[in-house]
């Protein structure tokens, strides 16, 4: 093996416990659901970075306010983690990490163990961000919507279209109901 070679072996093998990755398998509807400790719709009302105790990196925690339960209980309050944040001039960024602002009115499916803080299943998969519509109503329509994905047989997936809140809440409940999956 050449010098060189064998040099730039060793600095691979040296570097590659410092290498991570995120890797996100796209989640459907029913799998949120069926994964999901909780699904809440609420409102953001604090964010706040910190260090991760061990290590060096910043995650988020954001406190929302459930205005209701679609599955499960965690408090009228709730505080969950979010992988990157900025303190200072120190900023984290995680792929698919969903960042929030206080006044963010969401959906979010939720996950737990133990004691501690629940976090987002899937990344920005289980996060559902409802939008006031500015238009006028339409044909029954509810003034707030949702963005999501769905295509023409009302499956939830591919191109973006938007979906009134009350038809998605149903659709959620329905799932849970059934036992999603």
């Amino acid at each position: 093996m050449k010098p060189i070679s064998a040099a730039l072996v060793l600095v691979v093998v040296w570097a590659a416990p410092a290498l991570h990755a995120t890797v996100i398998l796209s989640a459907d509807l029913p799998e949120l659901v069926s994964d999901a400790r909780a699904i809440v719709h609420g409102r953001v009302v604090a964010t706040e970075p910190r260090v991760v105790a061990g290590r060096q990196s910043i995650e988020t925690v954001v406190t929302v306010a459930a205005d209701e339960y679609l599955k499960g209980d965690l408090g009228p309050r709730v505080s969950l983690r979010v992988p990157g944040g900025q303190i200072g001039f120190r900023r984290s960024v995680v792929i698919g990490a969903p960042v929030f602002n206080p006044g963010d009115d969401v959906v979010l499916f939720l996950n737990a163990r133990g004691a501690e803080l629940p976090w987002i299943i899937g990344l920005n998969q289980g996060v559902y961000r409802v939008r006031a519509d500015a238009g006028p109503p339409r044909r029954g329509r509810l003034m707030e919507e949702l963005q999501v994905f769905e295509d023409r047989t009302g499956q939830v997936s591919g191109t973006a279209a938007v979906l009134p809140l009350n038809v998605f809440k149903a659709r959620v409940r329905a799932l849970v109901r059934g036992g999603a999956r």
